[in-house]
């Protein structure tokens, strides 16, 4: 329990530390952090709010695709802006991607059994290089 008690302390003061250094930049985190820029919080919220009308997998794409139009429109404003967006751009881009992939891949494993995706082989003898 100490364990778990200590991680959220640790979470918190991680999390105040990006509100502090908002601040002192004059980036407003109300604004930011609720766009839907999968993988987000407001990409989070977005596939949360669609998994309710879809299947999971589905509303991870949606989202996802969303978040790479979020990084697009980043990366435009990096370009004649804050060139601080245009990494933004690329983290958010490969994040979306990463984690359309991964739900995929995972909603694809749903109903295999780990006794079926193991293949039985026979060993082979082998030899060493001295043997052959």
């Amino acid at each position: 329990m100490l364990f778990f008690v200590g991680l959220f302390v640790c979470v918190l003061l991680h999390e105040y530390g990006h509100a502090l250094a908002a601040r002192r930049y004059g980036i407003g985190t109300r604004d930011i952090t609720l766009l839907p820029a999968f993988p987000m919080d407001g990409g989070s919220v977005l596939r949360s709010l669609l998994a309710m009308r879809m299947n999971y997998s589905r509303a991870t794409r949606i989202a996802a695709r969303t978040g790479q139009g979020m990084a697009l429109v980043f990366g435009f404003a990096g370009l004649f802006g804050n060139p601080m967006l245009l990494l933004i751009a690329l983290f958010v881009w490969i994040g979306a991607a990463q984690e359309a992939a991964a739900v995929d891949m995972r909603s694809g494993l749903a109903d295999c059994l780990a006794a079926r995706a193991i293949q039985d082989h026979s060993l082979e003898q082998t030899c060493t290089l001295s043997q052959c």
